[in-house]
């Protein structure tokens, strides 16, 4: 019987295969933190990846770059594990 990847193993698998996202949100974030913002929400900073994506000259409309909304609760917490001038950046709930 084939199990269902979990969101943690789907998100685990993405950022594996694309850690140029993680560097990205990361690169935002702390350009938000150097124009005074104390907090950002991780699904901006998606967006704002999202967008850049699009406007790259690199950019290939037929190859579809998506990134799960889902993963947003995983990047931010990854974020402040790894990145100590970023901690406390987003808020993040308990997870059940």
């Amino acid at each position: 019987m084939d199990t269902k990847p979990t969101m943690q193993e789907r998100f685990d698998r993405y950022h594996e295969a694309h850690p140029e996202v993680y560097d990205r949100l990361v690169a935002i974030c702390r350009h938000w933190r150097s124009l005074g913002y104390a907090r950002g929400a991780i699904n901006d900073a998606i967006g704002r990846v999202r967008w850049d994506q699009r406007e790259s000259p690199d950019f290939d409309p037929q190859e579809d770059f998506k990134i799960n909304d889902h993963y947003g609760a995983y990047y931010a917490r990854l974020i402040m594990e790894r990145e100590h001038d970023l901690l406390g950046f987003f808020e993040t709930r308990t997870r059940r």
